[in-house]
């Protein structure tokens, strides 16, 4: 199962003549080629003014995406959130005749990659709810100003090497995903995150498509997923239950109260705590009251079981290539809410 795209998206007029080593925009050195979608191409780039890695989307001027292009890039221009890869620059290359899309680029691992190194190992409890959760924050705030992703992938997802979580191709990627105007945009990204949560408590994306597809499509959607608990042992009853309400069609009789809005998530996931599944455990148990959870604090995410040594060993850009990461970076923190005991 393939996004919707009409084949004849896939062609430019007119080919790009972009190599390694021209400059954009007067500032921006392309370095290596990255992928090609849609008639546009990705590149690894320096920053020659500011002294930086970045990405750079090259669009010619006369492809039949530019005009959505542009128009998408510049509503995620006005993102400015720690949790999200910042766009730089957004203008057209009279030289080359094309658009230029930049955006900053982050040293770290993409979901993906993550889930091939643990091998289909899940990760701790702790770090699947803190990485969905910190792309929850980012999606309720960008939500609530008209901005959504859409299209979210394992690729999408990124924690870099100081233990931050960012999100990626806000707008942009649904443009090169070529979704139909009656793709609900915000069901898309409610799904995404309890695909994102389901794969830090499995180890695998839950959509019965290939990886490469975006979380939240039509497709994905209307299939019958797995809970966490019907793939993986130890799973919290309470992330369960939440991943059934995100991931769940409209028309599924079996999950009740399902989530229709980022924010509605974001509200649960920050209501989790550790100390919350162990009292509902206990309380299971002895049929006791539970006692009041302490606040969670929030960290960044040090405890994961992809070591550092594999980080510091390899080059994460050399391994980024390696396993054909071609999507731009993403993310940092922000305080976890105190869970309240009455939930």
């Amino acid at each position: 199962m393939t996004p919707p795209i009409a084949p004849a998206d896939y062609v430019s007029t007119r080919a790009l003549t972009a190599r390694v080593g021209d400059r954009v925009l007067g500032r921006y050195r392309l370095v290596d080629a990255m992928g090609h979608l849609r008639g546009t191409s990705l590149w690894l780039g320096h920053d020659d003014t500011s002294d930086q890695t970045v990405t750079i989307r090259l669009a010619p001027l006369d492809s039949p995406i530019t005009s959505d292009l542009r128009a998408a890039a510049l509503r995620a221009l006005t993102v400015d959130d720690v949790h999200a890869s910042r766009l730089m620059d957004v203008a057209n290359d009279r030289a080359l005749d094309a658009l230029v899309i930049v955006s900053e680029f982050s040293k770290g691992l993409t979901l993906s990659d993550i889930m091939v190194i643990e091998r289909g190992r899940p990760l701790s409890t702790e770090d699947a709810v803190t990485i969905a959760h910190e792309v929850a924050l980012l999606l309720a705030d960008t939500h609530a100003r008209g901005v959504f992703h859409g299209s979210i992938t394992p690729d999408s997802v990124i924690v870099t090497l100081a233990g931050e979580v960012r999100l990626s191709g806000l707008e942009v990627d649904e443009v090169l995903n070529s979704y139909p105007p009656s793709h609900d945009r915000e069901l898309a990204d409610v799904h995404a995150i309890g695909a994102i949560l389901c794969a830090g408590l499995t180890g695998q994306w839950p959509d019965p498509i290939d990886e490469l597809e975006t979380a939240g499509s039509s497709f994905a959607r209307q299939s019958s997923t797995l809970r966490p608990s019907q793939v993986a042992t130890g799973v919290s009853p309470y992330l369960d239950g939440l991943v059934a309400r995100a991931l769940q069609p409209p028309f599924a009789p079996e999950v009740a109260d399902r989530f229709t809005t980022v924010a509605q998530v974001e509200a649960a996931l920050a209501a989790w705590s550790p100390q919350r599944d162990a009292v509902a455990s206990t309380a299971r148990q002895s049929q006791i009251a539970a006692k009041p959870a302490r606040p969670r604090r929030r960290r960044r995410m040090m405890s994961m079981g992809i070591a550092l040594g594999v980080l510091t060993a390899i080059s994460v850009c050399g391994l980024a290539l390696a396993l054909g990461v071609g999507s731009e970076p993403l993310v940092k923190s922000k305080p976890l809410p105190v869970p309240s005991a009455s939930k």
